[in-house]
């Protein structure tokens, strides 16, 4: 037999050896297919030097042509209620903390440090909120389903379930014509390491109706196999790379299950830090409740991100659930030791009440568990002044300044005299 695509010489057979095709469908009149089968980079043709030289000089002449075609734009039809093109997964590191905003309190006007004052017992670190009591509870999520949901209709379905259970969503292009997107589901998708990787499943291909079709144009299907990831119910969807960051002997090409998780893990970290700073300016623009909600949806998705945590006590805060407030700063804490800006927000909130001793206790607190930082000493040395201890308050305003805090030499100064 011959094949009616490439010309391969070959025995009677259902599918190609060298293309892949279904020989019957092509025969049949199926050769305009909207997308192709994509190889994984060791299944690529090896050029000789002669087909090399020949692909030289077809790129002199006509390459740049096919290089400034426009590319065809893809459906705007939208994707869970957005209208996200399809994304290529970045190398991008991930994004940073959001900076907190805590205002610091002023130096009360004090009368300089007499030789005779007294000292004051100092608090112990034990008198701050912050030291002991219940942490944060993590938003409940349900059991995420096992199985693969096919098609369009389960596409949607999966979008649902997305939603309520706050878990990435796998979505995976194929047809059963294409042999890579079989030797993908044989090598890495049926590995039991990925089949145990917490998330919603779809698989969709486009030939089997209209609505695959235009599904797989909304996500902008070029080749077989896709494979996209969206993060979060509110997240864009990321296509993943499938090639591997380094070649093995004997490897099929495609990229490992245990480091296409690492990828999914990536942009999953991603769209909870962007979460975290949805959370932020959602607060700061006074939608306390849609920061909570979104923040529950982070924390839901990454319990260990320790930002998050803080972003939501600070939200809890503004809405008067004070409690639950110092629940969410207390796990901040435990998750990422010496957190300063979660120490720096309860110290402010304390002194605003004029529990000056707690907010003294609290700095203490930090550096004993924390570095020695000049901005906890200049801090604390503000607590002191304000709870009339001017000869701590010196004293930890001098070790500020040898510390190089810019700020705590003025201050060792005006309550020196």
């Amino acid at each position: 037999m011959r094949c009616p695509k490439c010309g391969f010489d070959q025995t009677e057979a259902r599918e190609c050896a060298r293309c892949g095709i279904v020989v019957d469908r092509w025969r049949a009149g199926e050769r305009a297919r909207p997308v192709r089968s994509t190889p994984p980079p060791a299944a690529r043709l090896r050029w000789s030097p002669a087909l090399a030289a020949l692909g030289l000089l077809v790129t002199a002449g006509v390459g740049w042509r096919v290089l400034s075609k426009p590319a065809t734009p893809p459906s705007t039809a939208p994707i869970s209620h957005a209208e996200p093109p399809a994304l290529v997964a970045s190398s991008d590191p991930e994004l940073p903390a959001v900076p907190v905003e805590i205002p610091s309190e002023p130096l009360p006007a004090l009368p300089p440090l007499a030789a005779d004052a007294p000292v004051r017992e100092a608090p112990l670190a034990g008198a701050c909120p912050l030291s002991s009591g219940l942490t944060g509870s993590i938003p409940g999520r349900g059991p995420v389903s096992s199985s693969w949901r096919e098609g369009a209709r389960g596409f949607a379905d999966a979008v649902q379930e997305q939603a309520r259970v706050k878990a990435p969503l796998l979505v995976y292009f194929y047809t059963d014509w294409c042999p890579y997107c079989r030797e993908l589901e044989r090598t890495v998708l049926s590995d039991y390491g990925f089949d145990r990787y917490r998330a919603v499943r779809a698989r969709v291909n486009p030939e089997a109706g209209h609505d695959e079709r235009a599904l797989a144009n909304r996500f902008g299907v070029d080749a077989y196999p896709r494979v996209f990831l969206i993060a979060s119910s509110s997240g864009l969807p990321v296509r993943i790379s499938l090639s591997p960051s380094e070649r093995k002997e004997g490897s099929s090409g495609f990229v490992s299950s245990e480091e296409l998780l690492v990828r999914f893990d990536g942009v999953r970290k991603r769209a909870v830090a962007e979460l975290a700073r949805q959370g932020y300016d959602r607060g700061r623009g006074g939608d306390v409740a849609g920061a909570i909600q979104v923040l529950d949806e982070a924390l839901a998705m990454d319990p260990d991100r320790a930002e998050a945590w803080l972003q939501r006590g600070m939200a809890r805060q503004e809405s008067g659930d004070t409690q639950g407030a110092y629940e969410d700063f207390r796990t901040a804490i435990s998750l990422q030791r010496s957190y300063f800006d979660v120490y720096a927000r309860v110290a402010f909130d304390l002194g605003q009440k004029g529990n000056w001793d707690a907010a003294a206790a609290c700095w203490t607190a930090f550096l004993q568990d924390g570095p020695r930082e000049g901005k906890a000493f200049l801090e604390r040395s503000r607590a002191h002044a304000q709870r009339g201890d001017l000869r701590r308050a010196r004293e930890d305003a001098e070790e500020a300044c040898r510390l190089g805090e810019p700020a705590a030499c003025g201050v060792a100064t005006t309550l020196g005299g």
